[in-house]
């Protein structure tokens, strides 16, 4: 749409430069041509000749001259006359063009006028215009309308979330000094479970700008979950950065609590979520999240009360003991033949709904087959874990260009859709077709 009104105001523009040069070519008549010009002054000399011997011969028979000076005054008339006479016709040659060479100079005004105008425009529009920005609003427009459309397939979801991904790609490397192009794309390998890369694109935003606490509780998010789910040091001195320029923010508090809960220390994760809690909308997904968390954490520690043992000795009798958690039995087909190590993603995600991991796990092809088990500590946020939907699907995607994004060529099995708050028996999960 945006090409054809371009297109159009191209055509105006030719006609506004058009439109004078064939005005003028029809506004200049046959009289208007030098040869004419020519003539007309050519017969004024020779009228005014002609009365200036009637005046001579009337001077000569009223007697004011003689017949010597009759033909004196009569001979100069007479080289006047031809005086003017190559005065004309020496102007007309040197200074004025033909009637066919007026025309052909004005074909090739309006030749030249059609092919530069539009070609100019063009270059101009790719070198300062925002053709790519355009692009990008279609983009994301036609994936707020696919994602609300009932019956979306997945390999449709795919292919917009690629098509988004290759824009945002081209914009980073063409405007470098806005950050905003590498934030959504940061977002957006975050949403597909690709850590690694958010990591990589939230640092080149953070090293311009490194004082922002917003981005760099995203980073700190990132690093966790590109680490494995584990608290590395640099995951740590990030949320303390975050948590002094900010303590109220959300996320890293959320992420300290799972850190907490993790390492056995409920009594310091709820403390942490329930400061996160205070800050996050009531009615948010990520308020159910901290407060199922919480919830959970109390229950742990009430377990332990209950065995007479303490929170840490607890958390070891019963390791990674979340509320929702599935066990998955991974295998790849015997028919592929993969390098062993390729990585491979296990991952739930809601079912028919947003395309972003509830939990996640990395494997690589030689830990195949293998017994995973996924659950809420393995969230990539906790605003959304297996316990804030009502339906997951399964996916184990053997990635060969090494992301967790599917691409053709990738290897993948899906089952489901399944309950996570119901007591499944080991879900058998196999690799067996090919990304197209």
């Amino acid at each position: 749409m945006s090409w054809l009104v371009f297109a159009l105001l191209l055509l105006a523009a030719c006609g506004f430069l058009l439109l004078p040069l064939w005005t003028c070519r029809a506004s200049a008549g046959p009289g208007d041509a030098p040869a004419d010009r020519d003539t007309d002054i050519e017969r004024a000399n020779t009228a005014l000749y002609r009365e200036k011997l009637a005046e001579l011969e009337r001077q000569r028979r009223a007697g004011e001259i003689g017949d010597s000076q009759y033909l004196e005054l009569e001979l100069e008339a007479k080289k006047q006359l031809l005086t003017d006479t190559d005065t004309v016709l020496n102007t007309s040659t040197a200074g004025v063009r033909s009637p066919a060479a007026g025309r052909k100079t004005g074909a090739v005004l309006i030749a030249f006028a059609t092919l530069v105008v539009p070609v100019a425009a063009v270059l101009l529009y790719q070198t300062l215009g925002a053709d790519d920005e355009v692009a990008l609003t279609s983009l994301l427009a036609e994936r707020e309308r696919l994602f609300t459309t009932e019956n979306v397939t997945r390999e449709q979801q795919t292919a917009i979330e690629q098509r988004l991904q290759d824009s945002l790609l081209r914009l980073a490397d063409k405007h470098r000094d806005q950050p905003v192009y590498r934030i959504m794309l940061a977002r957006q390998y975050q949403d597909q479970g690709n850590f690694p890369e958010a990591v990589v694109h939230l640092r080149q935003v953070l090293a311009a700008a490194p004082a922002q606490p917003v981005l760099m509780a995203e980073y700190a998010q990132a690093l966790f979950f590109a680490s494995g789910n584990r608290v590395t040091p640099e995951v740590q001195s990030t949320m303390d950065r975050v948590l002094v320029l900010d303590p109220d923010n959300a996320t890293v508090l959320g992420l300290q609590g799972i850190a907490r809960y993790q390492g056995g220390d409920f009594h310091s994760a709820i403390d942490f979520w329930q400061k996160a809690l205070a800050n996050t909308p009531p009615m948010s997904p990520g308020a159910d999240a901290l407060r199922a968390g919480i919830a959970n954490a109390r229950e742990q520690l009430g377990a332990g009360e209950k065995q007479g043992e303490s929170p840490a000795s607890s958390s070891q009798s019963v390791p990674g003991a979340t509320a929702v958690a599935m066990t998955l039995e991974v295998s790849l087909d015997d028919g592929f033949s993969v390098p062993p190590q390729t990585p491979v993603f296990v991952y739930a995600r809601e079912w028919q709904g947003s395309p972003m991991p509830l939990a996640i796990q990395r494997l690589t092809v030689a830990d195949l087959p293998a017994s995973v088990v996924l659950d809420e500590t393995m969230a990539m946020t906790p605003a959304r874990t297996l316990a804030t939907v009502e339906r997951v699907e399964l996916v184990a995607r053997v990635a060969l260009s090494g992301a967790a994004a599917p691409a053709p060529g990738d290897i993948e099995g899906r089952a489901g859709p399944f309950s996570p708050g119901e007591a499944h028996k080991p879900i058998p999960l196999a690799i067996n077709r090919q990304v197209q």
